[in-house]
Order: structure tokens, then sequence, then C-alpha cells
């Protein structure tokens, strides 16, 4: 299949407009969004410090046990912690999603101005039937590999493709992506700071709410690596468009 590329315009358009939106989404996610959550140890020592005092201010006829209301008091700042960790082990998942999506929808911008014909992208814009047939992924990577300029020779591919199986786990569970992405990152399945569970083995069939910070953990330094694979596959690609188009 003949694939003609425009990489005089689309190679530094991908790099001042594509990664340039990538590196905000990180610079949001990582340096904002994610540190803007408060500290699980300190708002459950703080809950547990105002239940307690709360218990102690109360009318007592002195045959209260004062070691039920501490046992009480720690019950509450455990709940507290358990909620934000979850909350932050959420907000951690869903990175990966909002970050797949982001450059899922870049791909078929490129896809739609590039990579289809004229009438195609017109056909995209107004026919339903043939929005989903062209105005897919597949059909993007099958044209790219055709035309030999395939995205998935990027050195950086492999885990860009990995982020793309994590976001599809946690939006949807149990599923394929989740067992090929046990296949290669089981580890993503393990809790935090429970190295003395290691004889546990958690299985894919087990998770259930990835999304509100259960059963499959992300770790911040996970999320620096996918950002790091969105943003060097586009400098590869735009390169290899450019080097596309220079032989034709």
């Amino acid at each position: 299949m003949s694939l003609w590329l425009d990489g005089r315009f689309w190679g530094p358009w991908i790099r001042r407009t594509f990664v340039l939106e990538i590196e905000w989404t990180r610079r949001a996610v990582l340096d904002h969004m994610i540190p803007s959550i408060p500290s699980a140890e300190d708002e459950g020592a703080r809950a547990a410090k105002e239940a307690w005092e709360d218990v102690m201010s109360m009318p007592s006829d002195g045959s209260d046990d004062s070691g039920d209301y501490a046992e009480w008091a720690e019950e509450q700042g455990v709940e507290v912690y358990l909620r934000l960790t979850s909350v932050r082990q959420a907000a951690v998942n869903m990175s990966t999603v909002m970050l797949w999506h982001l450059l899922e929808q870049q791909m078929l911008l490129f896809h739609k101005r590039q990579v289809l014909k004229i009438q195609e992208e017109a056909g995209v814009l107004h026919e339903s039937k043939l929005r989903d047939k062209l105005f897919r992924l597949d059909e993007f990577h099958h044209r790219l590999d055709e035309g030999g300029c395939p995205m998935k020779s990027c050195l950086s591919w492999p885990k860009v493709e990995e982020l793309q199986l994590l976001a599809n786990a946690v939006k949807h569970g149990p599923g394929k992506s989740l067992d090929k992405l046990y296949a290669i990152r089981p580890d993503l399945l393990d809790m935090p700071e429970t190295d003395e569970l290691s004889s546990f083995k958690p299985e894919p069939s087990r998770v259930e709410r990835p999304a509100f910070g259960e059963d499959l953990y992300v770790r911040d330094a996970d999320v620096v690596t996918y950002f790091d694979a969105a943003i060097n596959l586009w400098q590869e690609f735009s390169v290899q468009i450019e080097n596309h188009s220079a032989k034709k």
C-alpha cells in the first residue's frame, strides 16, 4: 500500500503540538493533581486525635473505659487513612487512563488528517458507517505498517502498548487486557508495602475496583515512565515520518 506522509509539515507540528500537550498534562498530573491529595498518614492521625478529643469532652459518670474510647478513636483514624490511600491510588491509576486516551486521540487526529485519503476523511466526518470502519487505531496501524512507516517499530512502543493495556484494565477490570498486562507486569497487582504477604499471589480474576484504587497498584514511578514513553513515541515517530517522506 502506497503511503505518502508530509514529513516536512507533520514532523515539526507533532513536536510542537502533540509532545507539548503530553508535557503539560504530565506537569498537571505529577506536580499538581496527585500531590494535591492530602497525606493519608497526616489526615488519619488528625481524625483519630479529633475523635479522641470529642469523646473525652463528653460528660461521664466515671464508669467509662477510656481504653474503649481510645480504640474507637483509632478506628476512626484508620478509616480516614484507608479512604485517602484508596483515593490517591485511584488518582494514580486513572492518570494512566487520561494519558492513554490523550495519546489515542492524537493518533486518530493524525490518522484522519494525514493517513486517510481526502475522500475518506470527509466520509469519517459525515458517515457513521465509514467512521466505524476507518476511524480506528487498528486501521491506523495497518496503513502505517503496509506503507512502510510502522509506529510500532519505535523503541518506545512496547511501553506505550503496556500503557494501553493498563488503561483498559483500570477502566474495565478483568478481561483480555488485564490478562495480557498480568503476563508482563504481575507486580501491578501487588499491594504496596506488603512484603510480609509475598507468598500471596493475586490473580487478575480478583481485580474488581481499580478505579477506586483497589486491586491494581500503579506506582508514581510507573506514571513517570508512561509519560516518558508517550513523549518519546512522538519524538521518534516524527523523525521517522520525516525520513519516510524524504524517500518519496
